[in-house]
């Protein structure tokens, strides 16, 4: 058990405030940078925000003090650690593959990277946990009890645990000050555990956490100033999942405890909900929607502060729940109590998330459609001119056969700058009720999609045509791009056999 004056200790104290003002001072000079790189976020029909460009990139003011402390850490066992030397291994794996996944979101923001070469990079940066010997070899679970697993499974385990959370807080990242925050108290919730159980290395890595995102947070609650973008929210993700797991070795193997799970429980929840949902309905898994927790409450006419609010209430009951039920003994009955309000906060969740039998039902029976229109939606992208035309016969082919599919009666494609590019279809009631989202295609060109449906339709029938609408020309080389250039054929000479004289 931790000494109860080591919270008085100069290196806690030095770690929260140095991390904190490091944030502060590096987080307006990011707000400057980020722009003239274009990491900014443009809005879209998949984003809450639709102002101006919003810088990202965000978190690099919260990755690069942690890696600081790292690798300080590792350089200076003594002083920053105690006698922990067996974690100086930790350490610059940790360092490492934190400005690895870094490296990744600054990409990704800069220029979009698809969901199979993110997977692709972060299953090879959750390697460096298990050569550095954090491998998950054992389950420790309340009322179960010690449940070993064997080498294969405890790898597999541990690589699906990393890559997971690293997507989870990816996922969340979706209104101002909700994945930082969720962050923030999932830190603050290791950080206690790690007290209570003596380790002192996870502990001050949480508290280096904790101390930046409290300063991120002055900049990124509502209304935000800059975003995480994916630099940040997969750093956290990443940062977090392994400090559990190296938070939870012991002399006889890694053993994972179920606490650290339930204290990052809503981020969990969202995604296994998130992936439920798109494969019930039919939609591919790794694509982005309006479909998750928060943006149900937003539809519910909550402010984006009064949902972060929301979020920061349950989560904060989620984590105090698993500590507490961590630290008491199994026969008692405070155990069992924060259990119940642990179970209670999840049904609050789910039944936010609208995943009651009667809505699965209903996703189930939109699933069959929905493949069909994926379908339609590779189909429709690949076959769009490079510059189409208004009255383009393949043009007009693909929009006849998107409003017969999608039983639209019109529907309009536009520019940036509002300039109609193609239109099909009449429209036959006033603009207001015409529906309009926006798009970015991989050229990073901005579109207006405005469409009208032959009759009207519910939320969920809504959100399937314009995720259609949205596939088709987010992925079709559609507006101004330049068309290809032919490639010229090579002349290869003739091959004449040799005489012999």
């Amino acid at each position: 058990m931790m000494k109860p004056d080591y919270l008085t200790s100069p290196t806690v104290w030095t770690i929260l405030s140095g991390c904190f003002l490091l944030t502060l001072l590096m987080t307006p000079l990011i707000m400057r940078f980020a722009p003239r790189i274009g990491a900014v976020d443009h809005g879209g029909h998949r984003c809450v925000y639709q102002g101006k460009p919003m810088p990202l990139l965000g978190g690099l003011a919260i990755a690069v003090p942690f890696v600081m402390i790292c690798l300080l850490g590792a350089v200076k066992i003594s002083f920053m650690f105690g006698t922990i030397k067996h974690h100086r291994a930790g350490l610059i794996a940790l360092a490492v593959g934190c400005a690895g996944i870094c490296i990744l979101g600054v990409i990704d923001d800069m220029k979009g990277l698809g969901a199979r070469a993110k997977f692709i990079v972060q299953i090879a940066l959750a390697w460096l946990a298990l050569a550095a010997g954090y491998s998950i070899n054992a389950l420790d679970l309340p009322f179960v009890g010690h449940v070993p697993l064997g080498p294969v499974a405890g790898a597999a385990l541990t690589i699906l645990w990393i890559v997971g959370l690293t997507n989870a807080y990816n996922l969340m990242d979706g209104i101002d000050g909700l994945s930082a925050g969720l962050a923030l108290i999932a830190a603050a919730g290791l950080a206690s555990i790690s007290l209570l159980n003596g380790s002192t290395f996870p502990a001050l890595m949480c508290i280096a956490l904790v101390g930046s995102l409290s300063a991120f947070l002055l900049f990124n609650f509502h209304p935000a100033r800059i975003f995480l973008g994916d630099t940040g929210s997969m750093f956290l993700g990443f940062a977090l999942a392994n400090i559990t797991l190296m938070g939870s070795l012991k002399t006889t193997g890694a053993v994972m405890f179920l606490a650290p799970v339930l204290v990052m429980g809503l981020p969990i929840m969202d995604t296994l909900s998130s992936m439920l949902r798109r494969y019930l309905r039919g939609r591919p898994l790794f694509y982005g929607d309006q479909g998750h927790i928060h943006h149900r409450l937003l539809k519910r006419g909550y402010s984006q502060r009064e949902v972060a609010l929301t979020f920061y209430a349950i989560a904060a009951l989620m984590t105090v729940s698993a500590v507490v039920g961590w630290a008491f003994p199994k026969d008692s009955a405070i155990k069992w109590l924060a259990y119940a309000s642990y179970a209670l906060a999840a049904a609050g969740v789910i039944w936010i998330a609208g995943l009651w039998p009667t809505m699965l039902v209903q996703m189930v029976g939109a699933r069959k459609r929905n493949l069909l229109l994926n379908a339609f939606s590779r189909y429709a992208a690949l076959s769009l001119d490079i510059l189409p035309r208004e009255g383009s016969a393949n043009t007009d082919n693909i929009l006849l056969i998107l409003c017969r599919e999608l039983h639209l009666k019109f529907i309009q494609v536009a520019d940036g700058s509002a300039r109609k590019i193609v239109s099909f279809g009449e429209q036959s009631c006033g603009s207001d009720q015409v529906a309009r989202i926006q798009v970015h295609n991989a050229g990073h060109q901005q579109f207006e999609l405005s469409y009208q449906t032959e009759a009207p339709v519910d939320e969920q029938a809504r959100a399937d045509i314009e995720s259609c609408l949205a596939m088709i020309f987010e992925n079709a080389h559609f507006g101004s791009a330049p068309a290809p250039k032919p490639r010229p054929k090579r002349h290869r000479p003739r091959f004449e056999p040799r005489t012999t004289l």
